[in-house]
């Protein structure tokens, strides 16, 4: 905590009213011995226009004078926003409590009554001077204070608002990242349908129109050439089927026909015999869920095994599935070199946008995706996808 160092005063500019000249010679005498700067004033009205051409460090200021007293003085200086400030400590050979309060009343600091004795003149006004230098010193702290939390607002302001773009710009990036799984899964399945469907088919129409052309008496040559077109029509048709397949991925054929335990363990095996991985399945077969429910648990393992291929220097690697009546749980960890999940996320490389992806397939569904990762612990990976919950 800051502390307020109060330099405690040795000079000041005082002002002493009093239209008695041997009391305004002997205090002007007395702090000007002292080290302060001394002037003086007459009357009420004097001592006003003292003020408003320079203010003072404080006054001295006697009650009865003629015309205007030291009450009315002191009144007026506490109304003046520019003076109200200035300590004042009145004067008075009257030592009636009354008076004493009415001065207290209209705002001065103290009361000192006649005869004067210097020693303790000069102990209140050194007094007053250091409680005035410090009651400016802490409003000045105070002054400095409020800038610092109006700059600390701002500052606050402006980080809020970094931190609201970036989230929006994370949002913008996960949502753009769910399109292109999802178009690259349709344009995936397009294409397929294509080469299946229509030109297989057609080259399935070519070989026909061939075999009928066979069966005529055509030539030797010509049934030489024939035959070449046959051939070539099969290797087409071979090649585009094949084609058709990779595009469609036999293990999603496997997904489809068998289920997705199945699936996982024929794309399991095929990494793992890849990468030279020692591979723990154990995934009994559930319940089939949704077909849309199994694609998303088969590719987030797809890319968590992609993930480890290409980051983890894995040797071993584990999965598990299990389902039950509320979710399906699947649970994927390996012993190589894990990574900051947190900060992965936080950068603009493939390896944050595969995150992403895993993260937008399972939320698509209203589950949820942990990753935990130490750099020298390996990852693990649990994801669940709620049996009931619609796709958003």
């Amino acid at each position: 905590m800051n502390t307020v160092n109060i330099d405690l005063p040795q000079t000041g500019d005082i002002l002493v009213v009093d239209d008695t000249v041997a009391n305004v010679k002997l205090l002007t005498n007395m702090l000007v011995a002292a080290g302060y700067y001394a002037r003086s004033a007459a009357t009420g009205d004097l001592a006003l226009r003292s003020v408003q051409a320079r203010q003072p460090a404080l006054i001295l200021l006697d009650i009865r004078m003629p015309g205007m007293d030291g009450f009315e003085v002191c009144r007026r200086l506490k109304e003046d926003a520019l003076t109200q400030d200035i300590p004042v400590i009145l004067l008075s050979a009257l030592t009636h409590t009354a008076d004493k309060l009415k001065g207290f009343e209209l705002g001065a600091v103290d009361y000192i009554t006649k005869p004067f004795h210097l020693k303790e003149v000069l102990a209140r006004v050194r007094v007053h001077l250091t409680l005035s230098a410090a009651q400016e010193q802490l409003t000045h702290q105070i002054h400095q204070l409020q800038l610092s939390d109006e700059q600390l607002a701002r500052d606050i302001a402006e980080h809020k608002g970094i931190q609201e773009n970036l989230e929006a710009a994370l949002k913008r990036l996960q949502t753009l990242n769910v399109q292109i799984a999802t178009g690259q899964e349709e344009e995936r399945h397009n294409i397929a349908y294509e080469l299946h469907e229509q030109l297989a088919q057609e080259i399935v129409s070519l070989t026909l129109h061939l075999s009928l052309l066979k069966a005529q008496d055509l030539g030797q040559k010509a049934q030489a050439r024939l035959l070449s077109a046959q051939d070539i029509a099969k290797l087409m048709l071979d090649r585009i089927r094949n084609m058709s397949r990779n595009l469609r991925a036999p293990d999603l054929d496997t997904l489809d026909t068998l289920g997705l335990s199945s699936a996982l363990q024929v794309c399991c095996k095929k990494q793992a015999d890849a990468a030279g991985w020692v591979l723990h399945f154990d995934a009994p077969q559930p319940d089939r869920p949704p077909r849309d429910v199994e694609l998303a648990c088969f590719r987030v393992v797809q890319a968590a095994l992609a993930h480890i291929a290409q980051h983890a220097n894995a040797t071993e690697v584990w999965l598990s599935l299990r389902t039950s009546a509320d979710a399906l749980r699947l649970s994927l960890r390996d012993n190589g070199t894990g990574f900051d999940a947190a900060a992965s996320r936080d950068r603009a490389h493939a390896q944050s946008l595969a995150l992403i992806g895993m993260e937008e397939r399972v939320r698509q569904f209203g589950g949820s995706l942990t990753i935990k990762a130490s750099l020298d612990g390996g990852t693990e990976i649990h994801a669940v996808f709620p049996q009931s919950a619609p796709k958003d």
